[in-house]
């Protein structure tokens, strides 16, 4: 939108005013700033501001294009369900080092739970007998 201050600075006497005038125009990238610059660009009496609005103009349009480029396709939902259902599962990531160390400090752990388990309960004698005092 262009507001009553830049439409002034456009009609300007002075070619300063209406340079910076282009300037903010092409700021703004605006499709209404371009008919605005297309009209400058076209007639107005200082031809440095006339370079300038054409200058302008390029610039807004190449930024436009750039971002239709870089913009991703817009697809309906139906669409991306299909596309997910006909691509393969994503292969699965690699456990981290983190996670890597904490199976192996479980595993240890079972482990060693199970060793206790074994002596407790498979002594071939009573723990509170004699001859489980002298071992």
């Amino acid at each position: 939108m262009i507001n009553r201050q830049l439409l002034n600075m456009m009609n300007d006497p002075d070619p300063a005013r209406r340079r910076r005038a282009v300037k903010r125009l092409a700021r703004s990238g605006t499709p209404a700033a371009l008919q605005h610059l297309e009209h400058i660009a076209r007639s107005d009496a200082d031809a440095e501001v006339r370079g300038l609005a054409a200058q302008a103009q390029r610039y807004i349009e190449k930024t436009r294009q750039k971002k239709r480029l870089e913009a991703p396709p817009i697809e309906s939902a139906a669409a991306g369900q299909r596309r997910a259902a006909h691509q393969p599962h994503p292969p699965r990531r690699a456990n981290s080092t983190r996670q890597r160390l904490v199976y192996l400090l479980v595993a240890a752990l079972l482990a060693v739970i199970g060793a206790l388990a074994a002596l407790i309960f498979f002594k071939p004698f009573d723990l509170f007998s004699e001859a489980a005092l002298f071992i």
